[in-house]
This record gives structure tokens, C-alpha cells and sequence, in this order.
């Protein structure tokens, strides 16, 4: 077994344990931080908005939605996330998911397969904590209003 992947396993079982009562551990030791350089910092998040096809809807129907949200998070795992939340809602969308990624690449890779099966469509929403927004809002942009 690679190191990497026995050691997000030993994370993994260590946040289990402390979730059951045991020793607390602390954020950085948490499977859901990636390094980032020097430091360790949390995953992205990423919304995805998804429309059922046909196809999807029959296979929802048959399947069920709980055998569905397996095949999601297994999805995200094999891309070193983790699955946050999943609802099935009324509206223009079908199915809200919250996953963190470790990078945009891995989100992007997500969307590309799961639209290109067919069963579903979606579209990709970057999330930003409040540290991001506040670190946007100290950068300085140079920009002139057009007509300005």
C-alpha cells in the first residue's frame, strides 16, 4: 500500500476515533487539508448543480437515491475528496452536492465524467470561505470602469 494512501487511512480512523469520543485531534492532522507548500490549508469546496437526463431519472427510479449517493462518494474518494452533502430538491436542479477537491482539476474532472455518462448534466460552482473573500478584498487590482 502507498504511504500516502495508508496515511489519509490512519487520518481517516484517527477523526473516527475522536468523533466517537476520543482524543481530539487537531485541524492539520484532519484528511480534508491538503499541503499546500510549506503549509496546510483546507480543501476547496465545490458545488455542483445537477440536472437528470432521462436516462438518469430512469436510473434514479431504479436504482434508488441512496444507492446513487454511494456511487458519488466513491466517485469523490477516488479523487482523494470527500463527499460534504448531497439533497435531492424540487426546482431547475435535481441534485445539490458539496464535495471538497484538492484542486480545480479534480472538480473539473468530476464534472467531465459524470455529464459525459450521460445520466446527468452539471455545472460547477466554486465555494470561498470568508478568509478568501477578505484576502480578495485586500489585493490590489488594477482597473479603469469602461467609459471611465
Amino acid at each position: 500500500m502507498p504511504a500516502e494512501v495508508h496515511a489519509v487511512g490512519v487520518i481517516r480512523m484517527a477523526v473516527v476515533h475522536a468523533a466517537l469520543g476520543g482524543e481530539q485531534k487537531e485541524d492539520s492532522d484532519r484528511s480534508d487539508y491538503r499541503d499546500v507548500g510549506e503549509r496546510r490549508t483546507p480543501m476547496p469546496k465545490y458545488l455542483f448543480r445537477v440536472k437528470l437526463t432521462v436516462d438518469g431519472l430512469k436510473g434514479l427510479l431504479k436504482e434508488g437515491a441512496a444507492a446513487r449517493r454511494e456511487v458519488v462518494e466513491r466517485m469523490v474518494q477516488s479523487l482523494d475528496g470527500r463527499l460534504e452533502s448531497i439533497y435531492w430538491a424540487f426546482g431547475e436542479d435535481d441534485v445539490y452536492v458539496t464535495v471538497e477537491m484538492p484542486d480545480n482539476t479534480s472538480a473539473a474532472a468530476m464534472g467531465l465524467v459524470t455529464s459525459a455518462a450521460g445520466g446527468v448534466r452539471t455545472s460547477t460552482v466554486v465555494l470561498l470561505t470568508p478568509e478568501e473573500i477578505d484576502e480578495a478584498v485586500r489585493r490590489q487590482v488594477e482597473y479603469r470602469a469602461p467609459g471611465a
